[in-house]
């Protein structure tokens, strides 16, 4: 809005309505000083906190990736446990018939 219109008289009234009228030339809203100065950023250096933090990340990230194969050190094992075998070809051996 322009400053004129925020400071303009009440248009219409008769005269000796417009006398009463004490308000008309105050401000409505944000004319205050900290909603008219212009904002400006602030000129700090870059923080390095960020290199830091990232730097965790990614060593949580490589050791996350180094334990896959890994049990966790609470887990229980049962005896016996399940093992990984290797599957047999079927071509490699003769052919046996089933009664």
């Amino acid at each position: 809005m322009d400053a004129e219109l925020l400071h303009s008289p009440v248009v219409g009234l008769p005269e000796e309505e417009e006398v009463d009228m004490t308000d008309w030339n105050l401000p409505l809203a944000f004319m205050k000083k900290r909603h008219t100065e212009k904002i400006e950023g602030s000129k700090a250096l870059a923080q390095s906190w960020r290199m830091k933090d990232r730097m965790k990340t990614v060593s949580v990230a490589l050791v996350l990736c180094l334990n896959v194969g890994v049990d966790p050190p609470d887990v229980v094992k049962t005896s016996p446990c399940a093992r990984l075998e290797c599957w047999i070809g079927e071509f490699l051996h003769p052919s046996r018939s089933f009664p």
